[in-house]
This record gives structure tokens, C-alpha cells and sequence, in this order.
């Protein structure tokens, strides 16, 4: 069981965190509204971006970053992409020095042109940054709809790694090698 911090409580980044953690995973999901993080830890919903939805009761929220920070070194963003550069310069002191970063964010940065994975490895100065990507609806995923995603990493051993932290039953998750 790996522990990971998920970063973005809307719809796409709660059901990540409810993957993860089918995936056997210990996940906590921040948020930076403490309204959405109070009613996962209470109700186990996420009426605002996911409607009735009940998601895992062990999964927890909090909307306290040295908290998240401090769960993992492993972390799966999933914030809005234009929020990024502005988002990472704030959380940097926080960032563990062996942390595994996981976007899962799409497209690119207007004012620059560069990929998520660019930002991140500039902004923070990491190495093992990788990507999770795939034809995925948060809508269906959370329902645990069947469902496919790519893995991929500057070196064959963190795509690998990827692959196994997200891989469910209903969401396969695939390297270049698969």
C-alpha cells in the first residue's frame, strides 16, 4: 500500500482519489474549500462536483496543505491547468525532496506553451514526474465504469509504478511496453 496525496477536490480529482484508493492505495485528497473536504469526511459525498455520489468512507479530505504534504511524497495533481504555475510557486516549501509528482492535468500553459510536466519540473525542481492520461469522463469513472489509461514517465520504472498505483478492475491503466 503506497500512500498518496491527491491535490483538487472537484470532480476529476475526487475520483482519482476514489481510484487510488481502489486500487488499494491510502489517499488523502485536499481541497481548498473546507465546505467540499467537511462533507467528504462527514458524508462521503461531493454533492457540489459529483452529485449523490458516495465515495470510499476511508477516504479522507482535508484542506490543510502541510497535512497533505506531509501524508506522501507521492502526489497526483489534478488543479486546473491555468492555475498551476501560480499554484506550485505557493505550495513549493512544502514539496518532499523524493516526491513523485503525477499530473493529470491536460493541455498546455497559454502564456508559455509548455506542458503541465514542464511546469512542474520547473517550478519545483523534480525529477520523477509522470503523467496519467486517457479518454476518461469523471462522470463515468466514478461510477466505476470500465475504462483505460496511459501511464507515462521519462524512465520505464515510474510509468510502471504509475500504472500499478491507479490499476483497478475497471480502470486499466497501460505503459508503452503494455
Amino acid at each position: 500500500m503506497n500512500k498518496v496525496t491527491v491535490f483538487g477536490a472537484g470532480a476529476w480529482g475526487s475520483t482519482m482519489a476514489q481510484v487510488l484508493h481502489d486500487a488499494g492505495n491510502d489517499v488523502l485528497l485536499w481541497g481548498r474549500s473546507d465546505e467540499v473536504v467537511n462533507e467528504i469526511n462527514s458524508s462521503h459525498t461531493n454533492q457540489k462536483y459529483l452529485g449523490a455520489h458516495v465515495l470510499p468512507a476511508e477516504l479522507k479530505a482535508t484542506s490543510d496543505l502541510a497535512q497533505a504534504f506531509g501524508h506522501s511524497h507521492i502526489y497526483v495533481l489534478a488543479i486546473p491547468a491555468q492555475q498551476l504555475r501560480t499554484m506550485l510557486a505557493e505550495w513549493k516549501p512544502l514539496v518532499a525532496a523524493d516526491s513523485i509528482v503525477i499530473s493529470t492535468l491536460k493541455g498546455i500553459e497559454i502564456s508559455t506553451q509548455m506542458r503541465m510536466t514542464e511546469i512542474i519540473e520547473e517550478m519545483w525542481g523534480v525529477t520523477k514526474v509522470g503523467v496519467i492520461t486517457g479518454p476518461n469522463l469523471a462522470d463515468e469513472l466514478v461510477l466505476r465504469q470500465p475504462a483505460g489509461a496511459v501511464a507515462a514517465a521519462p524512465t520505464q520504472d515510474l510509468a510502471d509504478f504509475i500504472r500499478s498505483l491507479f490499476r483497478t478492475p475497471y480502470y486499466r491503466t497501460y505503459t508503452s511496453i503494455d
